[in-house]
């Protein structure tokens, strides 16, 4: 057979490609939820020359940390500037050796002792590693076990110790020979008695990680000679030379969080600066606490972090106006915002057109009165466009909040929170999107409809088709609405096609509602918990229907609503919990209702002080935990001829009545009953010279009688 001409084979097609290396870069995940680490991706992916075993290798690496930061570490490596032929992949699978843990890279290190092709023994190459590995650590790690009181000053010795540990010891001070340590990477003193530090402690240039309380690592003078070190959770800014905010200016290794406190103490724009937060590139998150007011404008003016921050918070900050960097351009890659206590500053920040922000939070801001186009930005689409959780309380001036025409808001699923806003008379419309509304003590008069945000509302019926087409689609689950002190009216809101998905309905202290439709709620299929507590509601001809999906229900105070028991409870076959308070109109529970309670573990009955009657609770089955108090009327049915373990997963009983007491005993065995507490109840005589009461509670460890 002659001799064939070799075949080259060419990398994959381009868009075939980006299919194959995302499905290793995001697994599970859908690029198009990360638009940020889709872009590094593709740029990533054109390097590789359509090789799938480049897109196998380095995706598996990016799968490993969705974070941005990973992904733009592996896209600007100077690996890639190594001098490789024309198809030459070697550097990339480098790449992927460079970002092994320290553990697998020393391993990797060891297998290379063995020549290529060398067929060698699992048996023989795992002890032969774990020598290596245990030679490694004596000289490079060191760990006390709890109880010495006293680190030696021989300590110095280990010169080329790089791990020390020494937490939970009550060691009282650190000898000064531990500055000797010039190698050092990692020191763990974290709950111990040490108050201060060594006088040359910032000798230590390599050390990278230093584990002890946020108050001790305040104090220590001079920490911006630790240029190595990566992590610093607190840093307070002291007036004194040697703890001033230009001790940050050369730590540009610092990972993960820092908070910053006392920036009152910093004077000016230019010394702000100083501490160059836009180099420290490795920074996730970044806290700005003042507690008092200064030149506090030009000092945040100059605390400008770099342009992938994560999280941004500002508090107490007591400027006027926000600074220049606050706007999408600078801040392009935040996911997180919190500004809390601030209490000059009137205007807000363009935050609507931060591509990625998911969560943020806004907290007293008290000179605040309206929200509207300039907290949005200047939009061309879309508000907000990957805001999944928005929570706004204390704010005690605020009063409106305007929609924009034309223009989405919020079109990711979103979370929204407004508490303490008194004087607001009325929300922007609620995006289909929302999935979790909660309002506690909230000035609006009513809920605001939904709105889909293709096209401006001017025509009224236009308007009512366009709310009732979009509210079809809404996704909301948890509606939560706590002392609105001018709501007036939720019949127009609590309607199937507003919430065809709701799942959690709490509605407590609304004193002006007068009417709840509640002959609706049995079309909620999907409903699951509903409270409804301290709205004393008039007489209704309409009785409540609850869905069979109801699991946990809470009804407390509520006026006439309670005329509806013991009716609405039928065919709660999935009821978990049941909770009935100061309900004056309830008479009796009876057999035939409690028998279809198959799944209610937990029943509390309090100050039902009309309620009669209970039906044989041995019906309740899978009862755990029981509370019955201020019910001086009731009594329990019980058939004596009857005895078996009906309650036999009863846990915790808790009851006012010894007499009610005396019922159950004499008629139930209470073979789990762990914890029985009787209150207030002066006849106690059926524990003694009872011989026949049947009490059987062998599990019983906790009574008490108060």
């Amino acid at each position: 057979m002659g001799m064939m001409e070799a075949a080259f084979l060419e990398g994959l097609a381009k868009d075939a490609y980006w299919e194959f290396f995302s499905r290793h870069a995001f697994g599970s995940q859908n690029p198009e939820e990360h638009p940020e680490l889709e872009a590094i991706g593709k740029k990533i992916a054109d390097r590789l020359k359509g090789s799938p075993l480049a897109a196998k290798t380095l995706g598996s690496l990016l799968n490993s940390d969705l974070h941005e930061r990973h992904w733009r570490n592996i896209m600007n490596s100077e690996i890639w500037e190594l001098k490789q032929g024309e198809d030459d992949i070697i550097p990339v699978l480098q790449l992927s050796y460079q970002c092994l843990p320290a553990c697998l890279k020393q391993c990797i290190t060891y297998c290379s002792i063995f020549p290529k092709d060398y067929e060698y023994k699992k048996d023989e190459l795992v002890p032969g590693w774990h020598k290596a590995s245990l030679h490694l650590k004596e000289i490079c790690g060191l760990k006390w076990k709890c109880g010495i009181q006293e680190l030696p000053g021989s300590i110095g010795k280990l010169k080329l110790l790089r791990y020390l540990d020494v937490s939970e010891n009550n060691i009282p001070r650190l000898p000064e020979s531990l500055c000797n340590l010039y190698n050092l990477l990692v020191l763990n003193i974290s709950d111990c008695l040490i108050e201060n530090f060594p006088a040359r402690m910032t000798n230590l240039v390599k050390l990278r990680q230093l584990k002890a309380d946020e108050k001790i690592i305040c104090k220590l003078a001079n920490i911006g000679k630790l240029t190595s070190l990566q992590e610093l959770p607190k840093f307070k800014v002291v007036k004194e030379r040697r703890l001033k905010i230009e001790e940050l200016k050369d730590m540009m290794q610092l990972h993960g969080r820092l908070r910053i406190e006392n920036l009152e103490n910093v004077k000016s724009k230019e010394e702000a600066s100083q501490a160059k937060l836009n180099n420290k590139h490795y920074l996730d998150e970044l806290e700005l606490v003042w507690n008092s007011s200064g030149n506090d404008d030009e000092v945040l003016e100059g605390l400008k972090p770099h342009s992938i921050l994560q999280r941004l918070e500002i508090r107490s900050y007591g400027g006027v106006r926000f600074p220049s960097w606050l706007e999408p351009e600078s801040l392009k890659s935040l996911k997180a915002i919190c500004l809390e206590n601030i209490q000059s500053c009137g205007h807000r920040p363009p935050l609507g057109q931060l591509p990625f922000l998911k969560i943020l939070h806004i907290k007293n801001m008290r000179a605040v009165k309206l929200v509207g186009h300039e907290f949005y930005g200047s939009p061309k689409f879309k508000i907000f466009p990957l805001l999944e959780e928005l929570e706004i309380s204390d704010m005690p001036e605020w009063e409106e909040w305007f929609r924009t025409e034309s223009i989405q808001m919020f079109p990711r699923r979103l979370k929204l929170h407004i508490e303490d806003c008194p004087k607001l008379k009325s929300l922007a419309c609620l995006p289909p999107s929302l999935r979790e509304l909660h309002l506690k003590n909230v000035g609006i008069n009513m809920l605001p409809e939904s709105w889909d945000g293709e096209h401006g509302l001017t025509d009224d019926s236009r308007m009512t088709q366009r709310r009732r087409r979009s509210s079809r689609t809404s996704s909301i689950s948890d509606v939560y609405i706590n002392g609105g002190p001018n709501l007036e009216n939720l019949e127009q809101w609590l309607l199937l096609h507003h919430l065809p998905a709701i799942r959690k309905l709490i509605i407590i202290d609304c004193q002006k509602v007068v009417r709840l439709q509640v002959e609706r709620f049995k079309g909620f299929l999907s409903l699951e918990n509903l409270k409804i507590m301290n709205r004393p509601l008039p007489p209704s001809a309409v009785q409540l229907i609850l869905p069979s999906s109801l699991r946990h229900l809470i009804l407390a105070s509520c006026g006439h609503l309670d005329e509806s028991l013991p009716g609405c409870l039928h065919n709660l076959i999935s009821l978990s919990y049941l909770e009935l308070v100061h309900c004056p109109h309830i008479t009796s529970l009876p057999g035939e209702v409690l028998g279809q309670m198959i799944a209610l573990s937990n029943l509390i009955i309090l100050e039902c002080r009309e309620l009669r009657s209970l039906g044989d609770l041995r019906a309740l089955r899978s009862l755990e935990n029981m509370t019955i108090g201020k019910c001086p009327r009731l009594t329990v049915s019980a058939n004596e001829e009857k005895r078996d373990a009906g309650l036999a997963h009863l846990r915790s009983l808790c009851i006012d009545d010894s007499t009610l007491v005396k019922v159950l005993f004499s008629t139930i065995t209470l073979p789990s009953l762990e914890r029985l507490s009787i209150n207030g109840s002066a006849q106690l005589a059926f524990f003694t010279g009872e011989s026949n009461c049947g009490c059987k509670a062998s599990s019983l460890s906790d009574g008490y009688i108060l």
